[in-house]
């Protein structure tokens, strides 16, 4: 059964409507009708069982049958802080964090990041990472936040009073495995370079406050490799704690 985004989700009996996109590609692609069932979620972790309906002005609304338990949700709380990169990566990176169950996404401009995060980005991204909740069954869509340098994405980490804070190197003092089996289950940020590499400035700065370098492996990853090799090495701690 197919799973759509809604800005929010009435009680049951209720009915919600879908945004342009979402009756779209309902419409086009899925080819469902009225009388059809389907998913609703609403990005925070409420999700219902429904079914399609014309509204008065013919366009596709949703009627509530039935409030379901959220299902999947992340189980621990991960912050990724990822330098912007270029091309389709920065997408790429928010796709496969998303899928493996990031909590919040920091994108900021590095001091060698070769792109700056446009409105349409930002909006790209946001879609990118709604579509990947959808496709893999998360009952959620991490929180997308853009900053324009490492220094104030420090800051919502700071604020967010993370407990394990890493920052990604290829000469960094641990494995990432180990730093993670030691923080027993706490929650994690962890910083993901440009293309470029960090900066001693950048390396500094974060050492101030708190972030320690791990290594994911013997080789130098692309950043949106890395991002989601950390996430996965993350997540399977998890499994075996």
């Amino acid at each position: 059964m197919s799973a759509h985004l809604v800005k929010e989700i009435p009680h049951a009996g209720g009915v919600v409507p879908l945004d342009p996109a979402e009756r779209r590609h309902i419409e086009r692609a899925l080819r469902l009708h009225p009388g059809d069932a389907l998913i609703v979620f609403d990005g925070r972790g409420k999700r219902a069982r429904g079914v399609l309906a014309q509204a008065e002005d013919k366009t596709l609304v949703v009627r509530i049958v039935e409030i379901l338990a959220a299902e999947t949700m992340p189980r621990r709380n991960v912050t990724a802080v990822c330098a912007a990169i270029k091309g389709d990566r920065l997408f790429s990176a928010a796709e496969k964090l998303t899928e493996l169950g990031v909590e919040n996404i920091i994108f900021f401009v590095a001091s060698r990041s070769n792109r700056a995060i446009s409105a349409g980005t930002q909006e790209r991204l946001t879609r990118v990472a709604a579509a990947a909740a959808k496709q893999c069954g998360r009952s959620d869509v991490p929180g997308i936040f853009y900053v324009d340098s490492l220094a104030e994405a420090i800051v919502l980490v700071h604020e967010s009073e993370i407990a394990l804070r890493l920052i990604l190197a290829h000469d960094g003092e641990r494995s990432m495995a180990a730093a993670i089996r030691e923080n027993g289950g706490g929650s994690v940020a962890f910083l993901v370079g440009p293309e470029g590499g960090w900066t001693n400035e950048e390396r500094s700065l974060a050492g101030d406050h708190g972030f320690t370098g791990v290594r994911l492996g013997d080789f130098i990853l692309r950043s949106d490799t890395a991002a989601a090799a950390a996430l996965a090495v993350i997540a399977g701690e998890a499994d075996q704690a």
